[in-house]
């Protein structure tokens, strides 16, 4: 259907107000050049007709504009050279590329619906800080405003971020980041929201993540901080360069040599880019840092037989090695692992309890109920036990913790024993009894913690 000469004002090459009608196959529907209205075809509720038209197009050519004004429209398949004009009636689409008309859009399931109003609001990120804990995390604070309605940012604000091989400036919304983190904390002393990252481990120091904060509103739409990229190398690199706290300085100088052996050590991980590549000699010398010494090793602790309770009476676990181990590929955490003697039979239940410093020396008796943390344990191949504790952080790696392993069996309770340890005391075991690499990256743990506690002091 080439055009149609005649212009009176209006002009449809093809007028469909009633029945249902597919256009499919080789036909092409040309538009024509005049007329105030110029359209291929419509799809019009038109009076004097029963029922509105039902209107497919399934691999047709239409080139100019279509008009839907109370019928139904099914563009499954073809090509539409032109634009959608919308009064009324129901339009879907499938492999038909053509825009929503103004005011309407596509949903996920192909129907023209209404377009939602664009959400109200603005996010102004702010600053960037680190958090040291049993990882390293980033903050990111944003003040949010001009919402309108009640928003409860604790709770629908977060932070989307993308590994670099993962970003794309053009689609940086949500559901392409690489993860997303829910919720914000206010901080009444500047008006701040601070949103963070998952933990970083150690060996990604120098990788930048891109970030920003978003608001995700009631109606389901989100509100979009600008994005930001940022590192922990980056900002340990700024408070060495603009701090005047040479307690801070020091500890990013002993973060970043730990991020970097970190990166040596697990199988030269992203090695062209070391943490601490851009740390001088002259800012160590500047806030006269040092290096690795056994002084740093904190004194473990001891167990006192007489508040250990019934964790000491009764029926000892046979533990040929109750094996602690340091993870630092993630979480910085105390591994426990606990082989049972070969007559325990019938576990039902493994678990280790822990007391920090603190706990152990207030209580009188070392009870299940005091214990700081209960740390399940899970079965491994080998026949031991394995159980983790993770809540420390860099301070905390020369403070003794004190554990006792509990296996429940079918004949009744076994206990190991209550033993002291600390990630102090298994850097010095691997410092003065290991080799290679691992010895190096024990001693920038070693000097990590050591700075984390002096700077966390107070």
């Amino acid at each position: 259907l080439d055009k149609w000469s005649a212009t009176d004002g209006d002009s449809y090459v093809l007028s469909i107000n009633n029945g249902t009608v597919v256009i499919n196959g080789e036909t092409t529907i040309i538009a024509n050049d005049e007329g105030n209205k110029a359209f291929a075809f419509d799809a019009c509720d038109y009076d004097g007709y029963e029922g509105a038209p039902t209107v497919t197009v399934d691999g047709a050519t239409i080139e100019g504009n279509i008009e839907v004004t109370g019928g139904t429209l099914a563009l499954d398949a073809g090509t539409v050279n032109g634009a959608l004009v919308y009064t009324s009636g129901a339009v879907t689409k499938d492999a038909v590329e053509i825009a929503a008309p103004e005011g309407y859009e596509w949903n996920a399931e192909g129907e023209l619906v209404e377009s939602k109003p664009l959400p109200s609001g603005t996010i102004t990120l702010n600053t960037a800080t680190l958090e040291l804990k049993s990882e390293v995390f980033l903050n990111i604070y944003a003040t949010p405003s001009d919402f309108d309605g009640d928003v409860e940012f604790e709770t629908q604000m977060g932070l989307l971020v993308w590994n670099a091989s993962d970003y794309d400036a053009d689609n940086a919304v949500f559901g392409t980041q690489t993860y997303y983190t829910e919720g914000a904390t206010y901080n009444s002393s500047n008006g701040r929201w601070a949103t963070k990252t998952n933990g970083i481990p150690a060996k990604e120091l120098s990788e930048e993540r891109y970030m920003r904060v978003y608001v995700r509103l009631a109606d389901g739409q989100y509100v979009y901080s600008k994005v930001t990229n940022y590192s922990p190398e980056k900002y340990a690199l700024d408070r060495l360069k603009n701090s005047k706290d040479e307690d801070l300085k020091r500890l990013m100088i002993a973060m970043l040599d730990y991020g970097a052996e970190a990166q040596v050590y697990f199988d030269n991980y992203n090695i062209g880019d070391l943490a601490n590549s851009q740390v001088t000699d002259a800012m160590r010398q500047a806030v006269s840092y040092g290096e690795y010494s056994s002084e740093y090793l904190t004194t473990l602790g001891t167990v006192d037989a007489n508040k250990v309770g019934d964790f000491g009476t009764r029926d000892k676990v046979n533990c040929p090695g109750v094996n602690p181990t340091l993870t630092l590929k993630g979480k910085i955490s105390l591994n426990y692992r606990f082989r049972f003697a070969e007559g325990v039979t019938g576990i039902t239940d493994a678990k280790f309890f822990l007391w920090t410093a603190e706990d152990y020396a207030n209580a009188t008796t070392l009870t299940e109920e005091n214990a700081t943390y209960t740390v399940k344990m899970d079965l491994e191949e080998d026949g031991r036990y394995l159980g983790s504790y993770t809540e420390g952080s860099a301070k905390s790696l020369g403070e003794t913790v004190y554990i006792c392993g509990v296996v429940t069996t079918e004949n009744g309770t076994y206990t190991s024993g209550v033993i002291a340890h600390s990630g102090f005391a298994y850097a010095k075991d691997r410092i003065e009894n290991g080799t290679g690499t691992i010895v190096t990256l024990m001693q920038d743990v070693v000097c990590y913690g050591h700075y984390a506690e002096i700077y966390f002091a107070d």
